[in-house]
């Protein structure tokens, strides 16, 4: 009752000052037939892939409301918060936005039910309903000692992807594992060891990400291109049909498990799983309605999450006072639920601010509006481009900086509209709360064990997919700073040589060598996969003599440690002699 009243008195209010029309609305000239479709073509100024770069330059050509004619549809483009804000105050009860209309259609011809993100209406409503309890904070709380163990192994394995040189390349790859496994936990209630050696493992792991990946682009291919796929099944539908199948199979298989594990003992499941056992023991849903809940959740966690954290670290690496410090935060205050660094949130709304992965939020409003002066009327496409305005410096001083101290000024408050990397509203992004702890907890753990360097000083800029993505790989090198007591080393890591030994993949040899001069005791655990246990520690031993030779300077010291190690030697032999005093360690000149 109060908001219909807060909507009339807006409407009222504004009716006094609307003196322009829909038609007044500024905007390129539109062509006969096409509108503005050309502006966006191969033809045209703009690319699709860098859509968001077109609209700043239209918003500076036309100002903060402009109209668009693409084909038969008309839609507005907003660049001010306050219209923005308007805009989710006339989305109705059942907020609708453009569809995926591809997805959809396949999803209802193979299941007969679409799922929550490409529908609109009482059905969308129906379906949201069940998903709720993601936005619980309790709910996701109850995952943080798992997520945390997830992100703890993640860093600690980093250093075994890194190549000769100590670089890690293209770190988005690892970030995609990272997402995948940590939203694992939550959907399927296991670990799917992506961070294993085991070659299944592997394989399935990176079929999902393969999988989410084409997905995603092909989502965007019949999004923002005209919908060939109704006359054929074109390239980009039959990836969607494919990678559908793919995703609600491995679902599947996943939640037979995880219901044995429920018929076993519901009690412990309800502790360990709420998600989960709140799905699965839901009468409101039908079994493939379930399948396709868990799988939009899914793979709704493994892109964005996977590229807010590669941003993260891209933006820590390029300011190394801010690492700097939200390294001394954390030495000093462990996270836990509830209580995360303030800076290290604020990094991540500032990350989220220079580089969001939505590409802005879009409402069909529900009655006619008032917009920036103008009569706007039901059923019209409200895109309120928040990357663009995000990045305006009448809303942050110095927008394109990096300077996460900026939320934690009290004298500095931006517009609550400015920046919504996560939706707003009822249709929100439901698994908002999981991402920022994944990300959260990703971050911390990485700052913890490494000092984080960028490789290259160039800069980074996001293109369109079906979602923003970084547009090149993104390099870091990685220097360990936490002292490392023990190492363990499972015996499932060892391989197996021609005669018959146990070796280690290059990889984690790369890895543990840098641990050799820092005092580090190898654990080796796990059953005895070769002929004998000591095979495996007088390798490590082989290991540590290679490593100890390598070094140019202790080859040139061997055969003179005696002498080195007691200078008052009465028999110093000349060419000892030399080498002793011009020994930096132990005389200056």
């Amino acid at each position: 009752m109060r908001s219909l009243f807060t909507r009339k008195f807006l409407n009222l209010s504004r009716s006094y000052s609307v003196n322009k029309t829909f038609q007044e609305i500024p905007g390129p000239k539109p062509l006969p037939l096409i509108g503005n479709a050309l502006l966006f073509s191969p033809l045209g100024p703009y690319k699709v892939s860098r859509l968001l770069d077109g609209f700043a330059d239209l918003q500076k050509q036309y100002g903060d409301i402009i109209k668009l004619n693409m084909g038969n549809k008309i839609s507005l483009l907003i660049f001010n918060p306050d219209d923005i804000r308007s805009m989710f105050q006339y989305e109705g009860k059942y907020p609708q936005r453009p569809t995926f209309e591809a997805l959809k259609d396949y999803r209802k011809k193979k299941y007969q039910c679409v799922g929550v993100v490409p529908d609109n209406g009482e059905e969308w409503h129906r379906m949201r309903q069940n998903v709720q309890i993601l936005l619980k904070l309790k709910t996701v709380h109850s995952y943080w000692s798992r997520q945390q163990a997830v992100a703890q192994e993640f860093s600690a394995g980093l250093l075994s992807k890194m190549n000769s040189d100590g670089i890690l390349e293209d770190f988005l790859q690892y970030a995609f594992q990272y997402s995948l496994e940590a939203i694992g936990v939550v959907c399927y209630g296991k670990r799917l060891n992506c961070f294993s050696n085991n070659s299944e493992d592997y394989r399935v792991n990176k079929a999902i990400v393969q999988a989410n990946v084409k997905f995603l682009k092909a989502l965007g291919e019949t999004f923002h291109q005209p919908p060939w796929w109704k006359l054929w099944r074109t390239k980009a539908y039959k990836i969607i049909e494919s990678t559908q199948d793919f995703m609600m199979g491995t679902a599947v298989k996943y939640l037979q498990e995880a219901r044995q594990k429920l018929i076993e003992n519901p009690d412990r499941f309800l502790e360990e799983d709420p998600i989960l056992y709140h799905l699965l023991e839901n009468r409101n849903l039908s079994e493939t309605e379930k399948n396709l809940l868990v799988t939009e959740i899914f793979q709704g966690g493994i892109d964005a999450t996977g590229t807010v954290i590669t941003m993260m670290l891209y933006e820590l690496a390029r300011n190394p006072s801010i690492q700097t410090s939200i390294y001394e935060d954390l030495m000093k205050n462990k996270m836990r639920p509830g209580h995360i660094s303030p800076l290290l949130r604020a990094c991540l709304k500032e990350t989220l601010r220079l580089h969001p992965t939505a590409g802005g939020t879009s409402r069909i409003i529900d009655s006619d509006a008032v917009l920036s002066g103008y009569h706007v009327p039901k059923g019209t496409l409200v895109i309120g481009v928040n990357p663009v305005i995000s990045k305006m410096g009448r809303h942050f001083s110095d927008p394109l900086t990096f300077d996460p101290w900026r939320f934690l000024k009290k004298t500095e408050t931006a517009h609550p509209y400015t920046s919504l990397p996560f939706g707003h509203g009822a249709r929100m992004c439901p698994g908002r709360r999981f991402a920022e702890q994944e990300i959260l907890l990703c971050v911390a753990e990485v700052i913890l064990k490494y000092e984080v360097l960028s490789v290259s000083s160039k800069d980074i800029f996001m293109f369109l997919e079906m979602n923003l993505v970084p547009s090149e790989p993104i390099d870091f090198k990685l220097i360990l700073i936490c002292p490392i007591k023990f190492l363990v080393v499972p015996t499932h890591l060892f391989m197996t040589n021609k005669k018959g030994f146990p070796v280690l993949p290059k990889s984690h040899q790369v890895a543990i060598r840098q641990f050799l001069f820092q005092e580090t005791q190898i654990l080796i655990i796990g059953a005895q996969r070769h002929q004998h246990y000591k095979h495996y520690q007088q390798y490590m031993e082989h290991m540590w003599q290679v490593g100890y030779e390598s070094d140019p300077v202790m080859q040139f010291a061997q055969g003179y440690e005696d002498f080195l190690q007691f200078p008052l030697h009465n028999n110093l032999e000349a060419q000892t002699y030399e080498v002793f005093e011009k020994d930096p360690v132990k005389y200056t000149e």
